[in-house]
């Protein structure tokens, strides 16, 4: 059967569609919803990528201290600017080099407890042949050999990377 749009001698008027003010309507709910969750998706996206730099700050630190204690001679952690990299107590490099996620920096504080690394003039953690940090102690938190803190370009947000004094247990955390 077809239909025709009439029944019983009456034409149906069929209209579709949306009216202006509904879809003004809409357009302002989703505005708003827009103010509201982008801020806060960048600071979530922000700190996710501080937690990242930092857990391969941490990775390589650990590396270091299990590639010290392995090959029985110093192995030292050098930070950059914009990465890590490991290298031997001539100065030279050990592996690859670690960028940190895109707008995270690295800028050696006073009292960080951070040393030259031989060789190069970067500066960073050695670990003996022991697996001991060797470090001149964070002057924030006598508990830790160093703090290396690691900073969002886009936002004034931080975090820390924490290596107890002597056994160079690292942490991660807040400043």
């Amino acid at each position: 059967m077809i239909f025709t749009g009439k029944v019983k001698g009456t034409r149906l008027n069929l209209q579709t569609g949306f009216t202006l003010i509904e879809v003004m309507l809409v357009i302002a709910v989703i505005s708003i919803l827009a103010v509201v969750a982008v801020p806060k998706y960048q600071v979530l996206s922000d700190r996710y990528h501080l937690e990242s730099s930092a857990q391969i700050v941490a990775g390589r630190l650990r590396y270091a201290k299990q590639a010290a204690m392995d090959w029985r001679k110093p192995v030292y952690v050098g930070l950059l600017n914009n990465g890590v990299q490991l290298f031997d107590d001539s100065g030279n490099p050990i592996g690859d080099f670690q960028t940190f996620d895109s707008g995270i920096t690295f800028a050696a504080q006073p009292g960080s407890g951070l040393i030259t690394v031989p060789g190069t003039s970067n500066v960073g953690v050695a670990f003996d042949f022991r697996g001991f940090v060797q470090a001149s102690g964070c002057s924030s938190n006598p508990d830790f050999a160093a703090c290396i803190p690691l900073t969002s370009s886009r936002s004034s947000q931080s975090i820390l990377v924490n290596i107890g004094t002597g056994t160079g247990y690292v942490t991660v955390g807040a400043p």
